[in-house]
């Protein structure tokens, strides 16, 4: 049934995917860019050894591109930004945590 001939208030719900680990391959990343065709969004992903000043004369490295379709990179969007505000709550908890543990000062003000 396409988009268009679905009944109103219907919900498109996803299948469960089965997922194997077998052949992941993990590599660390502190670099990002991105390009956009008509019909893709691509990701090149890499190491900066420089990425908190200059430390090595060695330049950033390029290591994955991960091509991706329009609702493809919308899921990834969506994945991230969820991840990122529930990371911005953890760390606004820990921070309140932190401060209520914090023993007020008892010394007179000078």
């Amino acid at each position: 049934m396409s988009a268009s001939s679905q009944p109103t208030g219907q919900s498109h719900q996803a299948l469960p995917v089965e997922l194997s680990t077998a052949h992941l391959q993990v590599q660390y990343a502190n670099l990002c860019r991105g390009m956009m065709g008509a019909e893709e969004i691509v990701l090149d992903f890499g190491f900066n050894p420089n990425s908190a000043g200059k430390v090595t004369d060695e330049p950033a490295q390029l290591t994955s591109r991960i091509i991706l379709t329009v609702p493809s990179a919308v899921r990834l969007y969506q994945l991230l930004h969820a991840l990122l505000a529930k990371r911005q709550e953890v760390v606004q908890q820990a921070q309140a945590s932190a401060a209520e543990a914090k023993p007020e000062s008892t010394d007179p003000p000078a």
